[in-house]
Order: structure tokens, then sequence, then C-alpha cells
């Protein structure tokens, strides 16, 4: 490096220092120096693109309050929670979001409000973050069934239980196989006292907590529902099925497909879930997009709780494509 080029880069560090060290302003720099203005905006970006000033973003905050404003505006959401999540790895990221769902939701949770639950990693997640120091009489209804349509099924162990275990409340959830073909069959169980009550609730919520199933990620039918075929999901697929809103398989306008498992499936109705006072959904993971689309042109969210990436995807007008996570 020769003489000429060291004297210019000790200049552009003396500016430098000045702007970014010292706090003075660039007219300030200007008229100390005798440089006009304009050369020492030249100057100070030729100091970032040569290497003089290295600039660094410290992101402490958990949520990013810009997207989040903007999925309010432009998608008309009541509420919106997005997780900052630079520099969180993809499972620093689901484990965030559900920490910000056990924020939002707890401020719910109180005596004789009935709180609807669908089936989901994100919401068993937040629902462990919960801490509750006295009891609360609140209602828990299972909206989507009585077990997953994915992984083993344990009623005992759905968000409904878990949630009333935890808090003190009460877990409801219909007595009846999720897919029930024969439509008297399913009449007479419906007629029955105790899931008449829980129809019931599920169609009059505060609110109700909704989880997404990208049918990319369906398993195989060794962790899948026994009642979930592969002849349904088979049909469901030809349909071109987003996934299960609600244990229900949406088509790409958010529409419920008319498909074999969506006819007799027993979980609530989406028209009833439509009905509770704020949807709350929660999502994460570029492959989930499509599926929240399809859930919000159907009106089926209200409170969108999600983590950065998967909220700069969603606000992409043009992204159609789900794209690895």
């Amino acid at each position: 490096m020769n003489e000429r080029e060291l004297h210019k880069l000790s200049r552009l560090a003396e500016i430098a220092s000045l702007y970014y060290e010292r706090g003075f302003s660039q007219s300030e720099i200007s008229e100390k120096l005798c440089i006009s203005r304009s050369r020492i905006s030249r100057l100070l970006q030729e100091a970032i693109d040569r290497g003089v000033v290295e600039i660094n973003v410290h992101y402490s905050l958990e949520r990013h309050y810009e997207l989040e404003l903007q999925l309010k505006e432009r998608l008309r959401l009541r509420q919106a929670r997005v997780l900052n999540n630079r520099g969180k790895t993809a499972e620093g990221i689901q484990s965030g979001v559900s920490s910000l769902a056990a924020d939002y939701l707890q401020l719910f949770i109180r005596p004789d409000r009935i709180i609807g639950l669908s089936w989901g990693k994100l919401l068993s997640g937040a629902i462990e973050l919960m801490e509750f120091p006295s009891p609360v009489s609140c209602r828990f209804v299972q909206l989507d069934g009585s077990e997953p349509l994915c992984g083993l099924p344990c009623a005992d162990e759905s968000p409904a239980a878990q949630l009333a275990s935890r808090s003190g409340g009460t877990a409801h959830l219909l007595e009846v196989p999720p897919f029930l073909p024969d439509a008297v069959a399913r009449a007479a169980y419906f007629s029955e006292e105790g899931n008449a009550v829980v129809r019931n609730m599920q169609r009059y919520c505060d609110l109700a907590v909704m989880c997404l199933e990208p049918i990319e990620l369906f398993p195989g039918e060794q962790n899948r529902s026994p009642y979930l075929s592969e002849t349904c999901l088979c049909e469901a697929i030809g349909l071109k099925a987003l996934g299960t809103y609600g244990g229900r398989f949406l088509g790409r306008e958010g529409q419920e497909l008319d498909c074999a498992w969506n006819r007799a499936f027993t979980g609530a109705a989406l028209r009833d879930i439509r009905q509770a006072e704020e949807i709350v959904c929660l999502a994460s993971g570029r492959r989930q997009v499509p599926l929240l689309r399809a859930a919000l042109s159907a009106g089926l969210v209200d409170t969108l709780i999600t983590d950065g990436t998967t909220a700069a995807r969603l606000l992409r007008p043009n992204d159609t494509t789900a794209g690895p996570d």
C-alpha cells in the first residue's frame, strides 16, 4: 500500500471517527473540515465499503415489532406477535414462538371462560411454559377430536387436558372417535348428554387456539392416527389439500374440501370456530405459509403468533411456494 493510499484511509478513519464515535453530524463535519456535505456522505459510505467502519446491529429484543405492525396493517389482524429469530436455531425458534404464545394466551385464562384448543406442538410447548400461582376455574375444550392426526393418539395428553392440569381448570373432550362415517352412529354419539355439552362449548368459545398441519408434513401410516387412512389422505392430496386446520383439510382458497375425511370428522365445524370471540393461530415454518394464507383468506385467524422468517414470507405477495424450513 503506497503513501497516498494510506493517507486516504487515514482520512476516511478520521471522518468516520467524528461521525460514529464523537457524535458530529455530517453538517458539522463538513464545516469543520471545509468539505461539502454531499462529499462527507460519500466518504462515510466509502469507509464502510472499504472496511474502515464495521457496523454490527445487536438484536436484543425478543419480538419483531415492525413485522407485527405490518402483519396487522396488511392482513387486518387484530393482534400479532412475531419472534425476532435472528441468530436462533430451528429449535430455538420453535421454543421462542411457544414462549410468545404462552405469554399471550395466559392473559385470557380467567374464571368461567371457555378456551377451545387444537392439537399442535407449538401449543403444547406454550402450555409447558405457563405457570399459575393459584387454580383458575377455566374450561378447556378440545376442538379437533379426541386424538391428534399425527403422532400416537393419547387423549390424556390433549392440550385441553394438559392446560386443565396446569391451571386447575377442567378439560372437556368428545367421547367420540375422530372419524365416524356412519351418519346415524355420529348423530347418536352427539346426542349423548356429555357430548352434547362439549359440542355446545365448542360453539361458544371465548378464545379458539389453532395450529396448522401442512400436507407435506403428514407422516407415514405408522406415525399417523389409525383413523386417517391412506385412502382418505390420498383423496385429500388429490383435491389439492394444503393441510389441516382444526383437523379439517383446507383447499387453496381456505375452503373446507368435500372429501371423505371432512364429511366424517367429528371435531368442531369451522363455522363454529369462526364464532369464537377471538381465533389465535400459532404457526412457524415456511411450509406452513400457504396453509396459513388459506386460513387467513377464510376468516379463520384474528391473531397470529409466529416467527420473523414465517412472517416475512407471509408478507410477500408473490410467494406461493412453501420452500424448505
